[in-house]
């Protein structure tokens, strides 16, 4: 081979090489490409709060039948957070219900277990550790407890990132507001003393707020009207939480509680999917839920045939036929409505309808333009 082809090839394989990194890394002046293998890997990990299966009957975490948490609009806050990030990025969520920082539950791995998976399996450049309230709710069951051990549990699992030379993000343990009997009033101080210690430790573009910027109001989920257990923040308190992290990683500009990204196609989907899931929980299987049903399968079909499709004149045509189905099904679960649904089953409905609508009709503005 000639120098002059060898050098030719040389630069060739350089500007790749750079092109490569600058879109794996592009969207963010935060997180890096730290292992320089050409991609971004970022590693949740935690509990309930951000496992992405806690709302399922029969979770794992029952050990046996239960109901299973409801599922706030959007999705648990890193199935939000992702929401934000480039496509060329990688997210991975390893969060388990019932996870603690060090081995209490007896029957879960614990923090240093999913962290190793991070670290080893993934070879992330980002690790979110979002755990520390089960280790609360555990060790001070009778009250008797220590602050300072939980949170070198949890700083114990930011070191052995940091070990690797990996870029490690901190959340500070979640508020409680018990509504229920078993829990010791003096959890919520020894969460206070765990949160100030982690602030103390933590440089503050590492940490995920999750205490200050949620209250009892932001633990309400609108596809469960009346649950608030005062431990699972809903629909507004994850919202905050992916807004939150997702300022810390550089994503947006500001965390405000209105920077959640414009609806896509697929996020639209996703959307309808819960909204048939709890189409189904509605008792009996009537003709309104059939019909009901029926019209949100065939926009959900529309939304994803849009996410797919190239042809901008198809897309338009899918997200008008879609707005068009949600927009008379929204109609038609008003007060007053000749539809044969209960009172509480338009409402639940209602509110999960009415913002879908709006977004649809933001989502066509968007294609138009």
């Amino acid at each position: 081979m000639g120098l002059r082809r060898a050098l030719l090839l040389w630069g060739v394989g350089t500007v790749l090489a750079v092109l490569a990194t600058t879109t794996a890394t592009a969207g963010s002046d935060v997180v890096r490409d730290v292992n320089g293998d050409g991609r971004i890997v970022i590693v949740g990990t935690g509990s309930s709060n951000s496992d992405p299966k806690s709302h399922l009957p029969d979770h794992p975490i029952c050990r046996g039948p239960c109901p299973g948490l409801p599922l706030p609009i959007g999705g648990r806050w890193y199935t939000q957070l992702a929401d934000f990030m480039p496509e060329a990025w990688h997210f991975v969520n390893l969060a388990q219900s019932g996870m603690t920082a060090r081995a209490l539950a007896g029957f879960l791995p614990d923090g240093p277990y999913q962290v190793g998976r991070a670290l080893e399996d993934y070879d992330a450049d980002v690790v979110l550790i979002a755990i520390g309230v089960n280790d609360v709710a555990i060790e001070c069951s009778d009250g008797d407890c220590s602050a300072a051990a939980i949170a070198a549990d949890i700083l114990a699992l930011r070191d052995l990132v940091v070990a690797k030379g990996r870029m490690a993000f901190v959340a500070t343990v979640e508020p409680l507001f018990p509504r229920k009997p078993g829990f010791h009033p003096v959890m919520p101080a020894i969460i206070a003393d765990v949160d100030a210690r982690l602030r103390a430790a933590v440089p503050p573009d590492r940490l995920l707020v999750h205490d200050d910027i949620v209250d009892p109001d932001d633990m309400t989920y609108a596809d469960r009207p009346g649950y608030n257990d005062g431990l699972h923040p809903g629909d507004r308190g994850m919202r905050k939480w992916a807004c939150d992290a997702a300022t810390r990683l550089g994503l947006v500009a500001d965390g405000g509680a209105d920077c959640m990204p414009g609806p896509t196609a697929a996020s639209l989907a996703r959307t309808i999917e819960r909204i048939l899931a709890l189409l189904g929980r509605i008792e009996p299987p009537d003709d309104d839920r059939t019909w009901a049903v029926a019209g949100l399968e065939d926009a959900r079909r529309r939304l994803a045939a849009a996410a797919l499709q190239a042809n901008p004149e198809t897309v338009r045509r899918e997200l008008r036929e879609a707005h068009r189905i949600v927009r008379r099904l929204a109609r038609q679960v008003r007060p007053g409505s000749a539809r044969a649904l209960g009172e509480d089953d338009r409402s639940r409905l209602r509110v999960l309808l009415e913002p879908l609508a709006v977004d649809l009709a933001t989502l066509r503005r968007q294609v138009d333009h």
